[in-house]
């Protein structure tokens, strides 16, 4: 177990969000050791942040606007906007985790000199933490019938810093990662990274371990979030869209006929006015 060191906004409830953070923190690691196999940072240091401004300031970067947590390995030390905390997506446990995580991942990658992909990174972090995405099927289901989704390739070393462009990588990261794990063996995530430490080459290690390469990993993942007539899922939301713009259209017609015609009442009534006082 680390050394863990806590600093919370003096504006929040500190002595009920300090020992519920030792708690998951203590949780956390057990979870992530169990299914990384990695050693524990030595110390870590968690600030719990009353806003986007404060997480800034601390972090001494710009961090986008829609994070809410932010784990710096080499400071041994993550940051949480505890304005952004929900009840969902967004709880204090799944944040919590997914930066703790990061915490590990970092380490192992300073201990080893390496990078891991972006993408491959965040996914576990998501699978991890688990995360729960309410939109996560949606939008998955929405990006690929129409062949939208983020190429890995593109996610290797940076996540969009556009939000909507950045939950889509997020959800995709995590959705591969649960599908390898799925079908290559939850076990298989972890030795994939400590067999890319012996490598030095992330895809050796993934083909190694897998028994395929990453590129067929991807174009077998896609293939199962993808319908088999994308053409008829096409139709079907272009019609709903059609069959909306067309209802607005018309209600829009009518509010202008009948605002038309209020002013033609008016006009002829002041029309008899003018004609009826003779002047």
């Amino acid at each position: 177990m680390s050394e863990l060191s806590i600093e919370i906004n003096p504006n929040l409830n500190s002595k009920k969000i300090t020992p519920y953070i030792k708690k998951l923190y203590k949780e956390a690691c057990v979870a992530i050791e169990k299914k990384l196999s990695l050693d524990a940072p030595k110390k870590a240091r968690i600030l719990i942040c009353a806003s986007h401004k404060e997480m800034n300031i601390l972090s001494g970067v710009k961090l986008p606007s829609w994070a809410t947590g932010v784990a710096f390995s080499s400071r041994n030390l993550i940051l949480i906007n505890y304005q952004n905390v929900d009840m969902l997506a967004n709880s204090l446990p799944a944040v919590l985790e997914h930066e703790i995580c990061h915490l590990y991942l970092g380490q192992w990658e300073i201990a080893h000199n390496l990078a891991l992909p972006q993408w491959f990174n965040e996914g576990i972090c998501e699978w991890i933490s688990g995360r729960m995405h309410f939109q996560h099927n949606i939008k998955i289901f929405d990006h690929a019938i129409w062949d939208r989704l983020i190429p890995l390739k593109e996610l290797n070393e940076r996540f969009p810093a556009n939000a909507e462009r950045a939950s889509l990588a997020y959800v995709e990261a995590r959705d591969i990662v649960i599908y390898m794990a799925k079908n290559h063996g939850s076990e298989n995530i972890s030795k994939i990274i400590h067999r890319y430490a012996q490598t030095k080459n992330f895809a050796t290690a993934v083909q190694q371990i897998t028994k395929t390469s990453i590129s067929n990993i991807e174009n077998a993942w896609t293939a199962s979030i993808t319908p088999q007539y994308k053409w008829f899922w096409r139709f079907t939301q272009l019609f709903s869209l059609f069959t909306i713009m067309a209802v607005l259209t018309i209600l829009a017609y009518n509010k202008q006929k009948k605002r038309k015609k209020r002013l033609m009442e008016k006009w002829e009534k002041e029309d008899e006015f003018y004609e009826n006082i003779g002047y």
